[in-house]
C-alpha cells in the first residue's frame, strides 16, 4: 500500500496540500518498519522491543494505509473539484468575453453619452439665456400687470360711479315717465306737428298744428289753450324816409317822424283863442283879436 501511494502522492501534491501530508506519513511509516526489521535482526534480546516496535510499526502502517485511503478519496474529490474548476474557468472565460463585448458597448455608449452631454450643455446654456430673457419679460409683464390692475381698479370705480348715476337717472326717468304717462296719454297725439299745452292747472291739451304754412303761434286768452295759429303779418315796409316837412325816419326798430316847423305852415294852438283870427307878421302866424270901429268905413264898389 505504501509503494502504491507514490502515484497518488504526486497527483495529490499537485492538486491539494493534504496529499503531501499523507505521503509524508507513509514515508515515516516505512522508515519505522525498516528500523524495526533492523532492530529485530541485530538484537534478538530486543525482540520484545522489536515486536513491540513491529506492532507499533504495524499500527502505523495501518494508520498510513487509512491515511492513504483518505488521501485517495481526497484526490478523487480534488479531481472532481478540478473538473468543476475547469468548467467554471470555461464559464468564466465565456463571461469574460461577454464582459469584454459589454465593455466595448459601454465605451460606445459612453462616447454617445458624452456627445449627448455636450449637446445638453449647449442646450442648457441656451436655456439659461432664454430663462434670463424670460425673467426680464416676466418682470416687465408684472409691472404692466400692476399698472393694468391699477387702471382696472380706477375703471371699476368709475364704472361703479357711472352705474350708480345711471341707476339714479334711470329711476328719475322712470319716475318722470310714470308721471308723464299718468298725465298725458300717447293717444292724444293724432297728427304731425301737434303740441301739448296746458288748458288749466295740471291739465294738458292738444294744440293741432296750423293747417297753413307760415302761420305763427299767437296768444289769445279767448281760446281753450290761450294760444292760436295766425297768419304772420310781416307787411311790405322796408324803411321810412322823412320827406318835406318831416324829420326822422329809419329802416328798423321803432321809427319816429316829426313835423319840420321850419319848412311847413303850422297853425298855432287854438286853445284859449276863441273868436280870434289868424294873422301873420310875415315870419310866423298868430291869433289876433277882432276889433270893431264905430265909424263906418265907406266901401266904394265900382267907381265913385
Amino acid at each position: 500500500m505504501i509503494s502504491s501511494s507514490a502515484t497518488p502522492k504526486d497527483y495529490v501534491d499537485s492538486i491539494l496540500g493534504s496529499a503531501t501530508a499523507a505521503a509524508t506519513s507513509a514515508a515515516s511509516a516505512a522508515t519505522s518498519a525498516a528500523s524495526a526489521a533492523t532492530s529485530a535482526s541485530s538484537a534478538s534480546t530486543s525482540a520484545s522491543s522489536a515486536l513491540t516496535s513491529a506492532n507499533s510499526a504495524s499500527t502505523s502502517a495501518t494508520a498510513a494505509a487509512t491515511s492513504a485511503t483518505s488521501a485517495a478519496a481526497s484526490a478523487t474529490a480534488a479531481a472532481t473539484s478540478a473538473t468543476s474548476a475547469a468548467a467554471s474557468a470555461t464559464t468564466a472565460s465565456n463571461s469574460a468575453a461577454a464582459a469584454a463585448t459589454s465593455a466595448t458597448s459601454a465605451a460606445t455608449s459612453a462616447s454617445s453619452a458624452l456627445t449627448s452631454a455636450n449637446s445638453a450643455s449647449t442646450s442648457a446654456t441656451s436655456s439659461a439665456t432664454s430663462a434670463s430673457a424670460a425673467a426680464t419679460s416676466a418682470t416687465s409683464a408684472a409691472a404692466s400687470a400692476t399698472a393694468a390692475a391699477t387702471s382696472a381698479t380706477s375703471a371699476a370705480a368709475s364704472a361703479t360711479a357711472a352705474a350708480t348715476s345711471a341707476t339714479s337717472a334711470a329711476a328719475s326717468a322712470a319716475s318722470a315717465a310714470a308721471v308723464l304717462a299718468g298725465a298725458i296719454q300717447a293717444t292724444i297725439f293724432d297728427a304731425k306737428g301737434d303740441l301739448i299745452v296746458a288748458s288749466g292747472a295740471d291739465t294738458a291739451a292738444r294744440l293741432a298744428a296750423a293747417s297753413t304754412n307760415g302761420y305763427v303761434l299767437s296768444v289769445n286768452s279767448a281760446t281753450a289753450t290761450g294760444l292760436e295759429w295766425i297768419a304772420n303779418d310781416v307787411g311790405d315796409i322796408t324803411g321810412v324816409t322823412a320827406g318835406t316837412g318831416l324829420t326822422g325816419g329809419g329802416t328798423s326798430g321803432t321809427v319816429t317822424l316829426n313835423l319840420d316847423t321850419t319848412s311847413v305852415y303850422v297853425v298855432p294852438t287854438q286853445t284859449g283863442n276863441s273868436g280870434k283870427y289868424l294873422t301873420t307878421n310875415g315870419t310866423s302866424a298868430s291869433w289876433a283879436e277882432v276889433t270893431t270901429d264905430p265909424t263906418p268905413t265907406a266901401f266904394m264898389l265900382g267907381g265913385m
